[in-house]
């Protein structure tokens, strides 16, 4: 998810994880193998990750966080075509998406805007 350390440290969707800090995941659960990637905050973490189309396992470091999810981001191309990403439904999201919008809208006069797009992933 984007603004995750996952996500600043380069991970992608469809990583496949092998390793939390030199410690086998294979046989651990979803749930057992998140909790050891959790760990104070300023903390790191390192995990070996098997990519499609790379030729050998990747390392990466990350540095904990507190993660905030947040339901919609968005951004201007900086022309006149906004993108807006909903990535979960909650109860902020319907305030968030007319945020996103106000946002763009206010960088893009409604006279010169062409759409509004669904950000790829």
């Amino acid at each position: 998810m984007d603004g995750t350390p996952a996500a600043k440290a380069g991970i992608m969707s469809g990583d496949l994880v092998t390793q939390i800090d030199d410690d086998a995941v294979q046989g651990l659960t979803l749930e057992q193998a998140v909790n050891r990637m959790k760990g104070p905050v300023n903390t790191k973490t390192r995990l070996t990750i098997i990519r499609k189309g790379a030729e050998a396992p990747i390392n990466v470091s990350i540095m904990r966080e507190i993660i905030r999810v947040r339901p919609v981001s968005h951004r201007t191309d900086g022309g006149n075509i906004g993108y807006i990403r909903i990535s979960s439904f909650n109860d902020q999201t319907t305030d968030e998406l007319k945020k996103a919008i106000g946002d763009i809208s206010k960088q893009i006069p409604s006279e010169k805007t062409r759409r509004l797009c669904r950000r790829p992933s």
